[in-house]
């Protein structure tokens, strides 16, 4: 599955593969399920309260600590994170071709994004983020070449503005978002259970309509994703996303980045146990100590795999997850797939059915999968499938 490159300018990431960035897109992708699987198999709202899970065992109860904890948010900021790197990075990799021709590849690879998006959105589950990535990067694409210290105050800006409406409204018309920010009743939970039990024509025409409003909401949620976008810019730019600063540098950024962002974490969730996890506080000021905290945590973690790279970069683990973050687009896409399949009323029908427990057991089935599949894709062919497709509709465009 080879493709001709375009004249100058070399495909992003391909022949000077960076295997540590690779390492961490696959963790992002393959943690973000952990998360996902709270719409791909239960009531989204059981997210944000444990005491919304059915039926459920203290097993149960303290694998939703720990996920929200530990993964909720986490592995998505990983993921923009490198995404904002990726960036980067296809920029430097082009910088002795064309400038114009390097723009309108990249410009192409995030219009293509985009329509992957779509249809990702469209045909299988609405809670896609590749339309909010071409979107948010394309902004991110443009800022590029701004000082890193002018990046750094964008990015704590946007985080600002993105966090102020949530915070005004609460403070000053809190009776309101109480309102607006209560949970599901327990009858339209066991609706929500039922219109997943039908088949793929009824789930699509609610999931186009859920689709299109989260798509128009970028323009309103965007800012956070373009902050932390913005941040592996910095990153990479700094030589933290490819190894090149020694291992205490890392373990200092590791701690000033970690500690707080579990603090913060720590408070959200000792508050929101302290209020009986009221929908009032967890969906408002909850949520934007969480946010922050997990944000934080996110950055973390994204330091840890370069820190873990650099002393076992080679090893059999690390070679595994690389894969599959060398083609991350499919592995992302093939989640949803397999996902759709096992919980909705047009597959298996499992939607609701499973205690979370059982949720995770699942997720961490699919993972064993996935690694085994990139691993021998790529035994195979140079791209995952849909990367290579993305390939030829970026560089045969010409």
């Amino acid at each position: 599955m080879e493709s001709n490159q375009a004249p100058n300018v070399q495909p992003a990431l391909t022949t000077q593969r960076i295997a540590a960035l690779d390492t961490a897109r696959g963790i992002a992708v393959l943690g973000i399920l952990l998360i996902n699987m709270y719409s791909f198999a239960l009531p989204e709202v059981m997210r944000a309260n444990p005491f919304l899970l059915v039926d459920a065992s203290s097993l149960d109860r303290a694998l939703w600590y720990v996920l929200h904890i530990f993964a909720d948010t986490k592995f998505i900021t990983m993921l923009s994170v490198v995404f904002g790197a990726s960036l980067w990075l296809f920029a430097e990799h082009g910088a002795a071709g064309d400038a114009r021709l390097v723009d309108q590849l990249q410009g192409r690879r995030l219009m293509w994004l985009l329509v992957f998006g779509l249809l990702h959105s469209y045909l299988l589950w609405d809670g896609d983020v590749l339309f909010t990535y071409a979107v948010c990067g394309w902004v991110v694409w443009h800022m590029r070449r701004y000082d890193t210290v002018l990046l750094l105050k964008i990015s704590a800006g946007l985080f600002a503005i993105g966090a102020l409406p949530n915070v005004v409204m609460t403070a000053f018309f809190p009776e309101v978002m109480n309102e607006l920010m209560a949970y599901q009743t327990a009858d339209e939970i066991a609706a929500e259970v039922e219109h997943y039990q039908q088949g793929w024509g009824a789930i699509a025409l609610e999931r186009i309509g859920t689709a299109v409003g989260l798509q128009l909401g970028v323009l309103v949620t965007g800012w956070s994703t373009i902050a932390l976008m913005l941040v592996g810019i910095v990153l990479a730019r700094c030589g933290l996303l490819t190894l090149q600063v020694s291992a205490d540098h890392y373990r200092r950024l590791i701690a000033l980045t970690g500690v707080p962002g579990l603090l913060l974490i720590a408070i959200g969730l000792y508050k929101s146990i302290h209020y009986g996890f009221a929908a009032g506080y967890v969906y408002t000021y909850g949520y934007e100590l969480h946010f922050w905290g997990s944000s934080l945590l996110g950055i973390a973690y994204v330091l840890m795999v370069m820190l873990w790279c650099r002393a076992a970069g080679g090893s059999f683990f690390a070679r595994v997850l690389a894969a599959v973050g060398r083609m991350s687009l499919s592995v992302y896409i093939m989640q949803s797939l397999i996902c759709t399949l096992l919980f909705y009323g047009y597959g298996l029908g499992w939607y609701g059915q499973l205690s979370l427990s059982q949720v995770v057991l699942v997720t961490l089935l699919i993972w064993s999968f996935q690694c085994m599949f990139a691993c021998w894709w790529l035994a195979r062919f140079r791209y995952g499938p849909l990367e290579w497709l993305w390939h030829r509709l970026v560089y045969r465009a010409e």
